[in-house]
């Protein structure tokens, strides 16, 4: 399911959807990310600034969302800059949210850089008030080196009460013969629920088949707009940060 399968959800939701042609709720997010990289014995540091547009035609119904991002991963006295983008398809109701997603990534270092691009299906479940389940899968292309993968994905949030929810959720990739399997765990904390921002913090420890490990502690402060209430509203109303890409 390629980016031509994006544009064919967004035409079909606009067709049928009775309040397509209407003026759309407006949402979005800034997020700015630092992290910290350990991989066989070497530290690699994290700079990242994100944004998120989320286009709201009903609910139930369909929705259209873009996100950016841009930064740098530093190591050894020298930076690569990293540059990403994406775009959503979804339908989101009370019950939860499916879609399709296509993006495109880089990193650049000196003269040389690395170009991905990836797509592929997504879902959450809003099983009960307080939990979320979530899965996705999908395929990606290494343009410069011309190997293709796939990847499959799945997750859950329980809310522990409203403004505080943790997280876990686990990965499998692989390309060219290349396997990668990764487990993660956040926590997502809300300052004031009429405040809608939030600050979280995770681990995820990726492993290679091929015998390296690495391990990634980030730190995530986002800011919200277009959408109200406590963290587990803001997740179900807001822009997803579940999506069909790896």
């Amino acid at each position: 399911m390629r980016f031509s399968a994006v544009l064919a959800l967004i035409g079909v939701g606009l067709v049928a959807s009775p309040c397509a042609w209407a003026s759309p709720a407006v949402s979005g997010e800034i997020a700015f990310d630092q992290g910290v990289l350990h991989s066989d014995g070497d530290n690699f540091y994290t700079d990242l600034g994100s944004g998120s547009l989320l286009l709201s035609f009903a609910n139930p119904g369909f929705n259209l969302q873009a996100d950016g991002s841009g930064g740098v991963l530093r190591a050894y006295g020298e930076s690569a800059e990293l540059w990403a983008g994406a775009l959503h398809g979804f339908w989101r109701d009370p019950k939860g949210a499916i879609g399709v997603s296509a993006g495109y990534g880089s990193m650049a270092l000196g003269g040389e850089s690395i170009r991905i691009g990836t797509y592929g299906a997504f879902g959450e479940w809003y099983a009960r008030p307080d939990l979320t389940l979530r899965i996705k899968g999908g395929g990606l292309n290494v343009k410069d080196y011309g190997q293709t993968g796939g990847h499959v994905g799945a997750g859950a949030e329980y809310y522990i009460i409203p403004r505080l929810g943790i997280s876990a959720e686990g990965e499998y990739a692989s390309y060219s013969g290349q396997h990668f399997s990764s487990l993660g765990a956040s926590i997502e904390f809300q300052f004031w629920s009429k405040l809608p921002m939030t600050l979280s913090t995770g681990y995820q420890y990726t492993q290679n088949g091929g015998g390296s490990n690495t391990g990634t502690l980030m730190v995530h402060l986002r800011y919200l707009f277009g959408v109200s209430g406590a963290l587990v509203d803001l997740d179900r109303t807001g822009p997803l940060a579940w999506t069909g890409l790896i």
